[in-house]
């Protein structure tokens, strides 16, 4: 081989590897990423970017790219992550840079208290906008927003105007500098300001909400209302608009102006493709269910091949007026039509717990698996099992699955309101006040959340901050019947009775009547020990409504809570003959059993409760502690034995059967270990750690014994049971002198029978 070509060959092996080489490769996988993210194919762009970035991990356009590809992709969190790295490795980048701060602004505004830490990460990127665009629109925007911060809003409103001279016609930051006139009470100022923003665009909604919501807080209706019409007229053909003027009309009891705006759409249907879905949901919200199901059925018969969709909508109906047969019969003929569907399946899923049917729901809960398992990224399918394990009482599945819908889909309000009423549930407040304020930043009129936020308020006894979020949600729809109602619970919860009262009787008088007002005056005549007037109540009602078995349901809850045990088992009985595989019903009527002190009766119940829902804890537990306090200890130690093994950290379980098998002297190691895992669970409980000083007892460690003893007679000097207990310690410790004195100090707290015949024995061992 000559020099010359042995340099030559040279040559082409290093530009060979240089083709090959990381420079290569990630800008390669650039450009291939860029051609996905032109085609909107941005799954695919992702890979191809994520592969940039592993040939080179400072690769800041990649991050970049990135960055605006999760945008797309609604993965918020991800995004953020990127432009953050973004700003790191390339600080001339000024749209990473706006974006950044789009994103630390949004936080920080949606919770300005929780999110303080914000203002540092806001004031270092101003201060790198300053020195790279001094006087830019960002460095104006960002110096704007550190001013309303700092509370200084005229500083603040003008660094927005300033803004807005380099950069017009941004609508974010309009909408900021109307909200700083608000907040400064120039409110014709802002309404000016706002009625220029729509007429350079027509279509931006946001301002027309400002607007709608500024005179409705004024109470200016008839000012809300031109809003309203200019906002139909600018644009015809959106529904939502229309339904927005139909709902005003309906908070103003202008019924026939209402109708007339539906019934437009319902003759108009080549502009509004979805009237008759539209208009049936907008009397679903109102609660006329009746207009809502014929709506529906109309719609199925003018357009058959949208028959399903008609036929789900009309399911809810069925369930909201208590007519679960004809919602599962109509379920069942739509999975007859296909088996898969699964929205059908997670409806019918819930149908079936309601209806006590376990087995069923169960099946149902495993086909959406299934489903959801072949179309993993089917955010709509895990919501739907979601609600269905929620449905089973899987509060922590459904919370798995309500968590990733939203991986896929950031932005979807169903899921986000169930994961936010998830976390009320569980005591989460301030997770769940989080919750609602990222809703309220994608939809900043969404009442659900406004109505989660005040139930988590409530929770915590908050009343003042519940009722001002209830108030405002009623001032802007004073209709507005889950806030009414939440508000009268509110005025039950601080004893304003009569408050109260007054409010749950006009829920109720409303058409068509919202049962809940009247389970609210129930309570309400409930509570003042007007338990008879409660009952006549129910009575009047279950005259009018002799098929809403809810009502007889109520009628014997109160029953029984008034000391008429025998009238509500009997009603109980009625509502069990037409439905008598109710798990719920047998439970109500195991529990008024017991109260009236028919143990026998009430295991009997129990057992039958737990044959219709063998996976169920409470009917198993219940019969357990009944046999137990029965003297019938060895019929209740299998049944501890089957909650543990579905539930092992139950704490009654745990403690009951370690006792048990304390009690027979069998296992006393088994027995110990459970009673210290109960103790971990309910440290402060004092007969948890009875439970774990006598197993001590039993295993002679007289000293641990006498420790918990100790503190328990400390604790609660005047319980006989425990100065027992620690005498029998001090005596298996040989201190007699100490053992008498304890004794005597049960003698002197009212023992027992049983634990008088412990005294007496004891008395006889110290002689």
């Amino acid at each position: 081989m000559t020099r010359r070509l042995s340099i030559l060959l040279l040559v082409l092996f290093a530009l060979l590897a240089a083709a090959c080489g990381p420079e290569a490769k990630k800008q390669k996988a650039l450009e291939g990423g860029n051609k996905y993210f032109e085609k909107g194919q941005y799954k695919q762009a992702r890979l191809m970017y994520l592969n940039a970035i592993k040939a080179d991990p400072r690769f800041g356009e990649a991050y970049y790219k990135l960055a605006l590809t999760n945008l797309r992709l609604g993965a918020y969190a991800e995004a953020l992550g990127n432009l953050q790295r973004t700003v790191e490795m390339q600080p001339d980048n000024m749209d990473a840079h706006s974006k950044l701060a789009d994103f630390y602004l949004n936080v920080y505004a949606s919770n300005p208290g929780k999110n303080k830490n914000l203002i540092n990460d806001i004031k270092d990127l101003s201060a790198r906008m300053e020195k790279r665009a001094k006087g830019s629109y960002e460095d104006l925007r960002l110096k704007g927003f550190l001013h309303l911060a700092d509370n200084k809003p005229e500083e603040a409103l003008e660094k927005f105007r300033e803004a807005d001279k380099k950069k017009p016609d941004q609508q974010v930051l309009q909408m900021t500098i109307a909200r700083t006139l608000l907040a400064l009470k120039r409110n014709d100022e802002a309404s000016a300001y706002l009625n220029s923003m729509i007429a350079k665009d027509k279509t931006f909604g946001a301002a027309y909400d400002l607007l709608y919501g500024l005179a409705m807080l004024q109470s200016k209706p008839e000012e809300a209302e031109k809003v309203l019409l200019k906002r139909v007229e600018n644009n015809p053909k959106e529904s939502a608009n229309r339904m927005r003027l139909a709902a005003h009309y309906f908070v103003g009891r202008r019924l026939p102006d209402m109708e007339k705006v539906l019934n437009d759409m319902l003759t108009n249907r080549t502009n509004f493709a979805n009237a008759y879905l539209d208009v049936g949901d907008f009397y679903y919200r109102i609660r006329d269910y009746d207009r809502a199901a014929s709506t529906w059925m109309e719609g199925g018969k003018v357009e058959p091949a949208r028959m399903r969709v008609f036929e789900k909508r009309i399911i809810e109906v069925r369930v909201a007026q208590n007519r679960s047969a004809e919602a599962l019969e109509l379920c069942e003929k739509i999975l007859k039509e296909d088996k898969n569907d699964p929205e059908a399946i997670a409806m019918r899923a819930s149908l079936w717990l309601y209806a006590g049917k376990p087995d069923q729901i169960n099946t149902a809960i495993s086909e959406l698996q299934s489903v959801v398992s072949k179309m993993p990224e089917n955010f709509v399918l895990r919501y739907n099992l979601g609600r269905a394990l929620m449905s089973k009482g899987d509060i922590d599945g459904a919370r798995v699955q309500l968590a990733d819908a939203l991986k896929y889909r950031p932005d979807y309000l169903p899921a986000r309101l169930a994961l936010a009423q998830i976390l009320v549930a569980r005591g989460e407040h301030a997770a769940a006040m989080s919750a609602t304020n990222e809703i309220l930043q994608i939809d900043p009129v969404n009442q659900y959340a406004r109505l989660i936020r005040s139930q988590s308020l409530l929770a915590q006894g908050k009343f003042t901050d519940s009722k001002a979020v209830l108030e405002e949600t009623i001032k802007i729809n004073p209709e507005q019947r889950d806030a009414k109602y939440q508000l009268g619970f509110v005025m039950f919860k601080e004893g304003k009775y009569g408050e109260a009262e007054s409010l749950f009787q006009k829920i109720y008088a409303q058409s068509p009547p919202d049962m809940r007002g009247l389970m609210g005056l129930v309570e309400v005549y409930a509570a003042q020990g007007k338990s008879d007037k409660a009952l006549q109540t129910l009575d009047e009602a279950i005259a009018k409504y002799p098929k809403t078995t809810m009502l007889q349901v109520a009628w014997a809850n109160i029953a029984v809570r008034s000391g008429k045990i025998d009238q509500g088992i009997a009603m109980f009985r009625k509502v069990l003959e037409t439905d008598p595989k109710n798990f719920d019903l047998h439970m109500r009527i195991a529990e008024s059993l017991r109260q009236k002190g028919d143990i026998p009766q009430a295991i009997e119940v129990w057992k039958k409760a737990g044959e219709l829902m063998p996976t169920h804890i409470a009917p198993l537990i219940n019969r357990a502690v009944a046999l137990d306090s029965s003297n019938r200890k060895s019929e209740a130690a299998p049944l501890y034995e089957q909650v543990l093994k579905a539930e092992p950290d139950n704490v009654m379980a745990l403690n009951n059967y370690s006792f048990f098998l304390a009690d027979q002297g069998n296992n006393l190691d088994l027995a110990l270990s459970y009673a210290q895992k109960a103790k971990s669970k309910a440290p402060a409980d004092p007969m948890i750690a009875d439970t774990l000083g006598y197993i001590y007892l039993k295993k002679n460690l007289a000293p641990n014994a006498a420790s918990i003893f100790n503190e328990l007679v400390g604790k609660h000097p005047n319980v006989a049971l425990f100065h027992l207990r620690l005498a029998t310690a001090y005596l298996q410790m040989g201190d007699k002198s100490k053992a008498r004195q304890s004794l005597d100090n049960a003698r002197k707290n009212n023992p027992s029978k049983s634990d008088q015949d412990e005294i007496q024995k004891l008395a006889g061992k110290l002689g």
